[in-house]
């Protein structure tokens, strides 16, 4: 029996007054925010209640990034950088609408989708990250890898099971996609499935995991991959939330979601989940606990007044007499997980 871990680390805090917000991660691994509210451009850092305006700026959701030489925002027809966040230089550039950015090359659509300066026939809310670009065109979602100009460097292709708005990353040389209710590599044939999504999100960390991050209309869930992102781990409840879209940004220990709802931006911070099992003979139980399908040692499995670590495998044996009992494991740097026997 396999139950996801449900334990979330604190409530959503409100960080924007508007579900036009972009976050970013600067090297120190500080979480920045910037936002479009009545005509003018934001920027922010919850952890320092700090908010400053920017410039003038449509009311869409701009991109924001930080690439160790600062931070810059982009949006349609504006453009700022800044070295400390609080001194914006603001410029133009010739994009519409919400605007999606890699080093210089954008992207963004009108009646077609443009990267750079080519474009690729009708479409909705492009993305662009080292070396693709991804798409929704109807129900489907296309994916191009593309020149540092934004023309094609090969063939286009559909993702399987993908859905609406696409998020994008490259890890390695390797193209991630997340589309609704799935999670893809790039050129794979499967896909991981994000369960009852509507809206996801994927980022990557330094050590080459893989987060997703979804809602299903009415609770957000996150999930770290392994590390050959083969198998997604336990999906971690971020609780209720009637969220629209969410974004993931990820360090090598946690990850930050930042959730659209109600009008107004959420952020919470999450640990990746483990997974428990357990098989028995009689009253001898071994439990299981794993990390995306990886064994843990050193998690403690908690049922009754029993408890123990587990070994190098993952496991832990320990004598139940009573089969009703909720069982529990964990592990510092990790979300709780729960069963109870049957």
């Amino acid at each position: 029996m396999i139950l996801a871990a449900v334990a979330a680390l604190a409530s959503w805090a409100q960080v924007a007054p508007t579900e036009q917000a972009a976050m970013a991660r600067t090297p120190d691994s500080v979480v920045q925010l910037a936002y479009a509210q009545g005509g003018q451009l934001f920027y922010s850092r919850p952890g320092a209640s700090f908010v400053a305006p920017i410039g003038l700026g449509p009311d869409v959701r701009p991109t924001l990034l930080a690439d160790g030489g600062g931070l810059r925002l982009v949006t349609g027809g504006v453009s700022a950088t800044s070295l400390d966040g609080a001194s914006w230089q603001v410029g133009t550039n010739g994009a519409s609408g919400e605007v999606s950015a890699s080093g210089d090359l954008l992207a963004w659509a009108d009646t077609s989708v443009h990267v750079g300066a080519s474009s690729y026939g009708p479409g909705s809310a492009p993305v662009v990250a080292s070396g693709y670009a991804a798409w929704s065109v109807g129900e489907a979602v296309r994916v191009q890898p593309v020149n540092a100009d934004g023309s094609p460097s090969g063939e286009a292709v559909t993702m399987p099971d993908g859905t609406g708005r696409p998020s994008l990353v490259v890890r390695g040389g390797e193209a991630f996609v997340a589309a609704g209710p799935a999670l893809w590599r790039v050129g794979s044939s499967t896909t991981l499935a994000l369960e009852d999504a509507v809206s996801s999100s994927v980022a990557a960390d330094a050590r080459g995991r893989v987060w997703a991050t979804w809602t299903d209309g009415a609770r957000v869930f996150a999930a770290r991959s392994n590390r050959d992102v083969s198998e997604l781990g336990a999906s971690v409840d971020l609780g209720a939330l009637a969220a629209t879209r969410v974004q993931v940004s990820a360090t090598n220990t946690a990850a930050h979601v930042l959730a659209a709802a109600n009008g107004v931006s959420y952020l919470k911070r999450t640990l990746p989940g483990l997974t428990l099992d357990e098989r028995h003979r009689r009253e001898i139980f071994t439990f299981s606990v794993t990390d995306a399908g990886d064994p843990v040692r050193g998690a403690v499995v908690k049922v009754g007044g029993r408890s123990g670590k587990t070994d190098r495998n993952g496991r832990v044996t320990l004598r139940v007499s009573d089969r009703r009992l909720r069982v529990t494991a964990t592990l510092k740097g990790y979300s709780n997980a729960r069963l109870t026997l049957k």
